[in-house]
């Protein structure tokens, strides 16, 4: 990561299966049930709590061959301070490329978030077909 170690931590809310590192919130990150060498999605709400600004710049799974930030701005998801950002289907999210395994329905698995500027974290995604379901 551009020669910086980063600190990688985990922290949970079991009851809202949130995460939290520092200034960023992640709320519900979710992926849709997929098959063995094909792409998944993962969706979830991304929330600054810092002063000043920061990236989604990439994101990593052992589940996957490779995991591409998908939508309006390709390469990373500005992250403004207090301005929630929503990664839905249909729109921007993160997509998980050639599965290694089979995701379905309450299967979860571990996605590395990687900031421009915050550490990178892990949050564990719950596969279900609409989120909450």
């Amino acid at each position: 990561m551009g020669g910086v170690l980063a600190i990688i931590a985990r922290a949970t809310d079991a009851r809202a299966h949130d995460f939290r590192r520092g200034a960023i919130h992640v709320g519900h990150p979710w992926a849709r049930p997929a098959d063995v060498g094909a792409f998944g999605e993962t969706y979830m709400a991304l929330v600054n709590r810092g002063a000043g600004s920061d990236r989604l710049v990439g994101a990593a799974a052992d589940i996957a061959m490779a995991t591409r930030i998908v939508g309006e701005q390709a390469d990373a998801i500005d992250l403004a301070p207090g301005r929630p950002v929503a990664l839905r289907p249909g729109g921007r999210h993160i997509r998980l490329e050639r599965l290694t395994r089979r995701l379905v329905v309450g299967d979860r698995f571990d996605l590395m978030l990687h900031f421009a500027r915050a550490a990178s974290f892990i949050v564990e995604v719950v596969v279900e077909e609409l989120p909450g379901h």
